[in-house]
C-alpha cells in the first residue's frame, strides 16, 4: 500500500502501523471469545482487563491498612457502578474494593477471610442496587460468619415473581450485625426487625450524588431524541413482549419528531450512560438507574414498573411518572410520554442529597 504524496519513509512507518493495528486486534479478539467461552464461569475480569489489574493492585496494596473496604455487585452493569461511586463519594474514604457476584464467590471468600485475621477492624460499605437477593445469599452469609463490622448505603430487596430472595433468618441477621442501615425504600425499611430500627436511615439511591455532581462539571446539550433503557431480563419476568415493547416506543419518538435510541446499560463507561441520559429530550426506562439518573440530571422519565424496586423508588422520592407493565402498557406509555413533553421537568433535590450524605457522615463517625 503506498499513499501518494507522502514520503516513502512515512509511508511505510503509517503501513506497519496499520499492520500491527490489525494484528493487535485479531490477537485480543482471539483473546476475548476464548476468555468468553472458556474462562469466564471461573474468573471474573470486571468489565476488563485494565479493571481488574486496577482492582487487584488496590488489594493488595491496601489490604493490611485500610480502613474502609467497599462492596458492589457488578462493574458490567453501569447502575451499580454509578452506585459504588456514588457510596464512594459520600463516606469519602480510600479503599480497596469487593465485588460480591457469584461469579467472583472464590474470591470474595478468600478476602472476607484475609480481612478478618490480617485487618479486623475494617469496616466494610455494602453499597447501591438491589443486593438483598437470593443470588447474593453466599456472600451476605460469608460477611455475617467474617464477624466484620459493615455497613449497607442506598440498599434494598429486589421483590418480583421468579427472583429468589434471602431467607428471613439471613436477612435478619445481616440487619442485626449491621452498624448502619441506609436503605432505599420502604419495602425494604419494613423487613428489619423494630430492635434494628433505629439504625436505619431511609435515603436515595447515592448514585444521584455522584451523577450530580459530575453533571455540574461538564456541558451536556439537550437533543431532540428518546432514550429507551431496557432492562429486558425484567420485561420477560413481568410477560412483556419486548419487541411490541420496542416498536411502540420508537413510534412514539416519531411521533414527537424525536430521534430513537436504545440501552441496556450493560457496560462500564459512565460519562458515556450519564450523557447519554441528560442528552435526552425523554427517557422511557425499565432499569431504575434509567429512572435515576434521569432525576438527577432532571430529564423527563417514565419508569415502567417491572419490579417493586422502581415503583418504590418512584413514589418515594421522586413525582416521576410510573406505568405498569399489564395490558394497557403501551396507551399507558403513549399517554404518559404525551404528558411529559408537555409538562416541566423534575429534579432531585439538595435535601435529599444532603440524607444520603449523613449516612456517610455515620459510618465516619463509627469509625472514628
Amino acid at each position: 500500500m503506498r499513499l501518494h504524496g507522502i514520503h516513502p519513509s512515512l509511508n511505510c512507518r503509517l503501513f506497519m502501523r496499520i499492520r500491527c493495528y490489525v494484528m493487535l486486534n485479531k490477537i485480543t479478539s482471539g483473546l476475548r471469545w476464548r476468555y468468553e467461552l472458556y474462562l469466564s464461569e471461573y474468573i471474573d475480569l470486571f468489565g476488563s482487563v485494565s479493571y481488574f489489574v486496577q482492582f487487584g493492585l488496590a488489594w493488595f496494596k491496601n489490604r493490611h491498612s485500610a480502613t474502609v473496604i467497599y462492596v458492589f455487585a457488578n462493574k458490567r452493569n453501569v447502575g451499580d457502578y454509578l452506585s459504588h461511586q456514588g457510596v464512594q463519594q459520600i463516606v469519602n474514604i480510600p479503599g480497596p474494593m469487593m465485588l460480591c457476584t457469584p461469579v467472583g464467590q472464590k474470591l470474595y471468600h478468600y478476602q472476607l477471610s484475609y480481612l478478618r485475621q490480617h485487618n479486623p477492624s475494617c469496616h466494610v460499605v455494602i453499597g447501591g442496587g438491589g443486593l438483598l437477593q437470593g443470588v447474593f445469599s453466599d456472600f451476605w452469609q460469608a460477611l455475617v460468619d467474617s464477624k466484620l463490622s459493615y455497613s449497607l448505603v442506598g440498599v434494598g430487596v429486589n421483590r418480583m415473581p421468579g427472583r429468589p430472595e434471602l431467607a428471613p433468618e439471613l436477612l435478619h441477621a445481616i440487619f442485626t450485625h449491621a452498624t448502619a442501615l441506609g436503605l432505599r425504600d420502604p419495602m425494604t425499611v419494613e423487613l428489619v426487625q423494630p430492635e434494628c430500627q433505629s439504625k436505619v436511615r431511609l435515603h436515595t439511591c447515592p448514585a444521584h450524588n455522584f451523577v450530580v455532581e459530575y453533571i455540574n462539571r461538564v456541558t451536556i446539550k439537550v437533543k431532540p431524541a428518546l432514550l429507551h433503557m431496557l432492562h429486558e431480563a425484567d420485561l420477560r419476568l413481568a410477560k412483556v413482549d419486548i419487541d411490541a415493547l420496542k416498536d411502540h416506543v420508537q413510534s412514539l419518538a416519531h411521533k414527537h419528531g424525536l430521534t430513537y435510541v436504545e440501552s441496556n446499560n450493560m457496560h462500564n463507561d459512565f460519562s458515556t450512560a450519564i450523557a447519554q441520559v441528560a442528552s435526552s429530550q425523554v427517557v422511557v426506562s425499565s432499569r431504575l438507574h434509567g429512572c435515576i439518573m434521569s432525576y438527577a440530571t432532571g430529564r423527563p422519565c417514565i419508569g415502567i414498573a417491572c419490579d417493586e424496586k422502581l415503583s418504590q423508588y418512584i413514589q418515594t422520592h421522586t413525582q416521576l411518572l410510573c406505568v405498569q407493565p399489564n395490558d394497557g402498557l403501551l396507551d399507558n406509555l403513549a399517554m404518559a410520554v404525551d404528558k411529559v413533553m408537555q409538562g416541566p421537568t423534575q429534579q432531585i433535590t439538595t435535601a435529599q442529597l444532603t440524607n444520603s450524605q449523613a449516612v456517610g457522615q455515620a459510618i465516619n463517625e463509627h469509625i472514628s
